[in-house]
């Protein structure tokens, strides 16, 4: 996701209480709700290795997938759509993965995406936080600071995808 400066000066930081997953698909809602432009460029590549951070089949993954899925809903979803989401949410696809879990025996991530759920039953999720405003930590932008750390020195030694190869990083 490459955004402008400005826009995160004009409608605020990633919403922080996601912690892991959702934060971008917040973000982007509320921006093109705000009437800021959204485009798609197909013809670029991005390697991405997925879960890497918190492993494939984690409970912590399977936390905060449930966590915030139902928080994504419930702070921009409304009306009619939100009442259909809530019930495939509900009654189709938590008790789907709670069920994979159970029979793959992976007692840790089913008490972690049932803990996720909970969360909500029980109030503990604020669905109404407010955006951050976005604020460079060091005065001179985090823009600025971004750049200088040479990230395109680093992208230089990144491997490049062969699109021609099946077992390409890009094609899977």
């Amino acid at each position: 996701m490459m955004v402008r400066r400005s826009v995160f000066e004009q409608h605020g930081c990633l919403p922080e209480s996601y912690f892991l997953y959702y934060e971008e698909h917040d973000f982007a809602t509320r921006v093109r709700e705000a009437g800021v432009g959204i485009r798609y460029v197909a013809e670029s590549t991005v390697l991405h290795e997925a879960s890497v951070s918190v492993g494939r089949d984690s409970p912590l993954k399977a936390f905060y997938m449930t966590r915030n899925r139902l928080l994504f809903l419930r702070r921009r979803v409304d009306g009619v759509a939100f009442l259909m989401s809530a019930f495939v949410f509900w009654f189709l696809a938590l008790p789907k993965r709670l069920l994979q879990h159970l029979l793959r025996g992976e007692r840790a991530q089913l008490a972690a995406a049932w803990a996720g759920a909970a969360e909500h039953l029980q109030g503990l999720v604020d669905p109404d936080e407010p955006p951050r405003p976005c604020r460079p930590r060091d005065g001179a932008g985090a823009h600025r600071a971004f750049r200088t750390r040479g990230w395109r020195s680093q992208a230089k030694h990144l491997p490049r995808p062969d699109r021609r190869d099946p077992a390409s990083p890009v094609l899977s």
